[in-house]
C-alpha cells in the first residue's frame, strides 16, 4: 500500500498483515511513478513482518534509477539475509 505520492507506507502494509497472509510483494521501483522504497523502509517492514509471510522484493525496474538513496535486494542476500528462513 502506497501513500497519494506513490512512496510505500510501511505502517498500513503491516497493519494489512493478517494471518491468511502468506507474500507481502514489494516493487521497487514503481510502475509508473518511479518512487522507490527506502533502505530503512525495507528494514522496518522486514523486522516486523510475522514469520509466516515471505516478502518478496521485485526490483524489474532497477535499470532506471539513477538515485543514490535506491538499494538492491541482492544488498541482503549477500549478508546472508533470506526472507525463506526468517
Amino acid at each position: 500500500m502506497r501513500d497519494e505520492d506513490y512512496t510505500l507506507n510501511v505502517d498500513r502494509n503491516l497493519d494489512a498483515i493478517d494471518d491468511a497472509a502468506c507474500v507481502l510483494w514489494l516493487g521497487s521501483p514503481n510502475n509508473p511513478s518511479g518512487t522507490h522504497i527506502l533502505r530503512n523502509d525495507m528494514d522496518r517492514l522486514r523486522a516486523n513482518t510475522p514469520n509466516h509471510v515471505v516478502v518478496v522484493y521485485d526490483e524489474v525496474y532497477a535499470h532506471y534509477v539513477k538515485a543514490s538513496s535506491f538499494f538492491r535486494g541482492l544488498d541482503y542476500v549477500s549478508q546472508g539475509d533470506n526472507n525463506c528462513d526468517q
